[in-house]
């Protein structure tokens, strides 16, 4: 289950000192309130590097989702409203304005004393001076800050720091922190019940925290909001018994790993989050790079070696990745979180050893290699490109049972196959011609507008021999590598004998558009195409010279033995079969003509 999982891992994470609790080990931190020990500011410091990038530090976790305009407990750490009591909005002019929130401010300063009144140290007294003083004298606060930056300050994090450090980096000030928390979570509840995890009587959860998933605001992964959810007199959340402390741990060890590129990365709009049960980073940064094609530009690994290191992992082998060890046994879960009306919409879910995972991405990417220097390894959102012309029009479930597909080694879905066919039936993409930023104007050269030379590319090949190969086992003796001259199949031997035609007739005239005009039909209808083409060929070969004649005539009729007739329909699984035959017939040829120039030229 993967709340169960995420709750285990930040266990993990608590141990290695990646989280702690009652903390967020990554607090982005913009600017720091600089404050002396009588408690007057003296300045702002930036903490934000040159690409204004904040610092992440430690900083107070937050216990429930922040939204509206209510107010909220802050310590130490905050927006300007809070710390400083003053904002910048903007008006329905979308002009910037500024407003004086000193109820927040003055909000804040009864936390602090509530917290820090018999704390005796230095950093305590001068926060609480701070607060005090300025409450009263807030013009005087406002007046010694520079806001010409207000753009920087506006949605940035401050924190305060005595004499220039960070005030929560003072052991009496963190420990009045980590006494508070439990106190707060206690608070966060006014309903005990047992909980869905543990089984235990405990607070249960009205609301959960945020999870930092792109394209939301503040979503929940576990959110009621409407009546007709409501059960027993439950309201929002307790309708999911999942107590405080729990919906702390999972969403933090969630949100530690979204936050961290080595955990995640996207397919679309999905963030998929990757981890292993002993949470090191170097699994999911494996599995990064192999499911998603997320080549990592520090590694130095070519596809070559990341082959080697798939099938020493699918063999059972532990192996050395990047300095550390990978075992295959190591548990490893995978999910996808998209957001979605401000909701976390879960879209799949898988949990397996990392070496199963592997083994089956790894018989993925065997089912769709060629023989071909322009063959490789393609991710998932590579394979949708090749079924639709226009990825965001793709339909959403093909993306998601792609996945599935190739982690739990299922039959593909059929839409990935007619997809494919019915992009090879439309043609060629026409690349768009560049403009000059210069002059403005078309360019000219040999790479520009030009239109891929066949309809079956490399791509396209590969993603109807992947399919093929898993979902059509009377296909098994036309998947291989390299052409098979003496395969039964019709339709594969069918689209060999074009492919063959095409050739004489681009060595006749130069001219190669056999396939923009018959392709289809021939795919479609061989009984009624190749009674056409056949008789445009025969114009063709008076053309050729005696040698080609001879070449071509023997390697038609080896063909045409394994055609006893032309069919008059080919079903869509023949139809792909075809594809292959034109595809691996037409390598062949250009194979032999390469071969031979080689010869000549030595």
């Amino acid at each position: 289950m993967l709340f169960t999982e995420l709750l285990k891992v930040y266990e993990v994470l608590e141990e290695n000192g990646s989280v702690s609790f009652g903390w967020n080990t990554k607090g982005p931190v913009d600017y720091g309130i600089d404050i002396d020990r009588y408690g007057k500011f003296f300045q702002i410091i930036p903490f934000v590097d040159e690409n204004k990038k904040p610092r992440y530090m430690s900083v107070p976790a937050s216990t429930k989702k922040e939204t509206g305009t209510g107010v909220f407990n802050k310590f130490a750490y905050g927006k300007s409203k809070y710390l400083l009591g003053y904002t910048t909005e903007k008006d329905k002019n979308k002009d910037v304005e500024f407003v004086d929130r000193t109820d927040f401010f003055k909000h804040t300063r009864d936390y602090h004393i509530h917290l820090l009144k018999n704390v005796d140290s230095e950093p305590a007294r001068a926060i609480l001076d701070y607060f005090t003083y300025y409450s009263d004298h807030h013009d005087e606060l406002i007046n010694m800050i520079d806001w010409n930056n207000h753009r920087e300050y506006e949605n940035a994090y401050f924190m305060l720091c005595y004499e220039g450090i960070p005030v929560l980096e003072y052991p009496e000030i963190k420990a009045v922190w980590e006494k508070e928390f439990p106190r707060i979570l206690q608070e966060e509840s006014d309903y005990s019940g047992l909980s869905l995890l543990s089984g235990k009587k405990v607070p249960i959860a009205r609301t959960h925290n945020s999870v930092l998933v792109s394209g939301g605001s503040n979503p929940s992964i576990i959110s009621f909001n409407e009546e007709s959810s409501e059960s027993y007199d439950l309201i929002q959340s307790y309708n999911a018994a999942i107590s405080v402390e729990e919906a702390l741990r999972y969403t933090t060890a969630l949100n530690y790993m979204l936050k961290d590129n080595d955990y995640n990365c996207f397919f679309d709009d999905t963030t998929v989050v990757m981890w292993a049960g002993n949470a090191a980073p170097a699994y999911s940064k494996f599995g990064n790079i192999l499911i998603m094609g997320n080549m990592q530009n520090d590694l130095p690994l070519d596809q070559s070696e990341l082959r080697k290191l798939t099938k020493d992992i699918s063999r059972g082998e532990k192996v050395d990745f990047n300095g550390f060890p990978l075992d295959p046994k190591e548990p490893f879960f995978i999910t996808g979180l998209r957001a979605r009306k401000g909701r976390i919409q879960l879209d799949f879910y898988f949990e397996n050893s990392f070496g199963e995972f592997i083994q089956n991405i790894n018989l993925h990417y065997e089912r769709m290699q060629l023989n071909d220097e322009k063959s490789k390894n393609l991710s998932p959102t590579e394979i949708i490109k090749e079924t639709v012309r226009d990825i965001e029009k793709a339909n959403r479930s093909l993306k998601g049972s792609l996945l599935t597909s190739v982690l739990k080694n299922t039959r593909y879905l059929d839409e990935i196959f007619t997809g494919v066919l019915n992009r090879i039936r439309k043609g060629p993409d026409k690349k768009r011609k560049e403009k000059s930023k210069v002059t403005n104007r078309i360019q000219k050269g040999p790479d520009k507008a030009r239109y891929e030379t066949t309809k079956v590319t490399t791509r396209k090949a590969q993603v109807l021999k992947m399919y093929l190969s898993k979902n059509s086992q009377s296909s098994k003796e036309v998947t291989g590598l390299e052409i098979n001259i003496n395969a039964k199949s019709i339709g594969y031997q069918c689209g060999r004998l074009f492919a063959v035609l095409e050739k004489i007739q681009k060595d006749a005239t130069n001219v190669e558009n056999l396939s923009s005009k018959h392709f289809n039909a021939a795919m479609a209808t061989p009984g009624n195409a190749f009674a056409k083409v056949l008789r445009l060929n025969q114009y063709y070969v008076k053309k050729l010279n005696d040698s080609s004649k001879i070449y071509y005539d023997r390697l038609i009729q080896e063909i045409m033995n394994h055609i006893p007739e032309f069919p008059k329909h080919l079903s869509q699984i023949e139809q792909g079969e075809f594809c292959l035959g034109y595809y691996h017939q037409k390598q062949e040829l250009y194979k032999k003509k390469d071969n031979k120039e080689v010869e000549n030229n030595a």
